[in-house]
């Protein structure tokens, strides 16, 4: 079983297994240790029986639990449970557990959460303190038949497009990261939202983000023309970067030591608006001699601004990417890392001209 657990002490949700359907429970440690068991044997049955199993991950509180006790205990159960009802699986169910987490922790959280399972014995402290507003589904009969509807259903999550957003585009953004960074912008949509680089995905953000303000920054001018000839409604600007990976590292040391060395000349308007999502997905950083992003990174940074900016970074295995983010938008800031993309959340009280 794919057991994993959050820390308060690190501030990442970077240990869940984030799937296309992410559910959450609360049991009550503090009810015989019989009661917790019938509980989570019915919700763990209900999920081994469920047909997307695969697509569905479970978020477990597990209160003042310590992270090898609940790692033994849910084993057990789970293993008695394939016992008892002779059960044939052929993959694990997808269980993260979480504890004492913060409210700045919740809040990064439940945006991810499309539902809470009411068991019988529940925390009802922490859920009416951080989770009452999350919708539910009820441990009954039926609970294995309303998941399969729920992800099945073709307005509760632009799945399809992304699964052949990923086909048609193999070595980009992954399902998972796709389905992380799509929740994140159906939960704040209409928005403000700025990309760095358009795409082949570049319809698709318009889309989850109808009714907002979308505007795209790209460097190329021959992906700018075909993706704005494809695209007629599309709000994007070309822009010029001036740097190569290989310069990376000596233009962060001068920058360092004071030399503004990555201010970039963007459309006038950008700086006047209030940015609720960031997105850097360019330029290329593949190979020494292409732009890097260590511009567009640091423009994310400071275009992040007053209140709350969700800024998100694409291709944290490469050097610049890491270093970067990591060095203007600061690691305790950052919520999560779903494989290669990172999630920062930005909160300033800076006074200024926004709209």
């Amino acid at each position: 079983m794919s057991e994993k657990t959050e820390n308060r002490s690190n501030f990442s949700l970077l240990s869940l297994d984030w799937k296309a359907f992410n559910i959450i429970i609360f049991p009550n440690f503090n009810q015989p240790e019989e009661l917790i068991i019938n509980d989570l044997k019915e919700v763990f049955l209900k999920l081994l029986t469920c047909s997307n199993l695969s697509e569905i991950n479970l978020v477990i509180e597990i209160g003042n639990f310590s992270e090898e006790d609940a790692n033994i205990f849910l084993s057990s159960i789970v293993m008695q449970l394939l016992m008892e009802e002779n059960l044939q699986v052929e993959e694990e169910p997808h269980i993260s557990l979480i504890k004492n987490y913060s409210a700045r922790q919740w809040s990064a959280l439940l945006p991810c959460l499309q539902y809470r399972i009411i068991l019988n014995y529940e925390n009802e402290e922490i859920i009416n303190r951080v989770a009452a507003n999350l919708p539910t589904l009820k441990l009954d009969s039926n609970l294995s038949f309303q998941m399969e509807s729920l992800i099945s259903r073709p307005s509760y999550s632009p799945r399809s497009e992304i699964f052949q957003l990923v086909k048609n585009n193999p070595g980009q953004m992954s399902v998972d990261e796709y389905c992380y960074l799509t929740d994140r912008l159906s939960s704040k949509s209409p928005c403000n939202f700025l990309v760095f680089g358009v795409g082949k995905d570049s319809n698709f953000w318009l889309n989850i983000n109808s009714g907002g303000k979308t505007v795209f920054l790209e460097d190329n001018q021959d992906w700018f023309g075909e993706i704005t000839r494809e695209i007629a409604n599309i709000e994007a600007y070309l822009v010029k970067y001036n740097t190569t990976v290989q310069q990376g590292l000596n233009l962060l040391v001068q920058y360092s030591q004071g030399i503004d060395n990555l201010s970039m000349e963007l459309p006038n308007f950008i700086d006047k608006i209030k940015w609720d999502i960031i997105f850097v997905d360019a330029p290329g950083g593949y190979a020494e001699h292409s732009p890097g992003r260590m511009k567009s990174i640091y423009m994310a940074s400071q275009l992040a601004t007053m209140g709350e900016t969700d800024v998100f970074v694409h291709d944290c295995n490469r050097v610049i990417e890491s270093l970067y983010s990591g060095y203007f938008l600061h690691n305790e800031n950052l919520i999560t890392q779903v494989g290669k993309l990172r999630h920062y959340r930005i909160v300033r009280s800076e006074l200024g001209n926004y709209k």
